[in-house]
């Protein structure tokens, strides 16, 4: 826009717009990002999980490259808690937890079941609380019959599983020095 207005040809009114149009999509984003960054205040996983990296403006980004139309503002700020949510899965099997903490984690996650989480320290109860929530949302955004509604939270109940046990594999060859090829 700078260098259109330096064109002596330029068209103010079109000029106008483009602003107008530029202010109300920045104060959209920002909004969007607003709504992920009370999400992880709510959660309190800064406090929960205290080894956590907090990315929320950084990872949205990633959705907002994806697509930055406005009517993709739920699938943005969808993804953008998903991969807060992620980054601290990521953070606790690289970093903080022990194998059997991590184990019982796994367990938690790939069955749905919080009594796994129950005799762990708060920060995997806070992720799991966090994944549960994520959960519900999902299904509350799917417009859809609740046999629909099952079958997605059925395809997000494995790729789940399968992303979790991945983090598990990883964090067993930390802990035997092992270095795949």
């Amino acid at each position: 826009m700078s260098f259109y207005e330096e064109a002596p040809s330029h068209d103010k009114v079109l000029l106008n717009f483009a602003k107008l149009d530029f202010n109300v999509l920045q104060k959209s984003y920002q909004k969007e990002v607003g709504i992920a960054t009370k999400w992880w205040k709510k959660l309190e996983l800064a406090i929960k999980v205290p080894y956590g990296r907090e990315r929320i403006a950084e990872l949205y980004f990633f959705p907002y490259a994806m697509n930055s139309e406005p009517k993709y503002s739920t699938f943005r700020g969808l993804l953008t808690k998903v991969s807060e949510w992620m980054t601290i899965v990521d953070d606790s099997y690289d970093v903080y937890g022990t194998i059997e903490e991590l184990e019982l984690l796994t367990q938690a996650i790939q069955r749905s079941d919080i009594s796994y989480v129950a005799s762990l320290p708060e920060c995997y109860k806070a992720i799991f609380s966090a994944l549960v929530e994520l959960y519900d949302e999902i299904i509350e955004l799917s417009a859809v019959t609740d046999e629909k509604s099952n079958v997605v939270l059925q395809f997000v109940n494995q790729a789940l599983s399968h992303y979790i046990q991945g983090y598990m594999v990883e964090a067993k060859w930390y802990q035997e020095s092992f270095i795949p090829t």
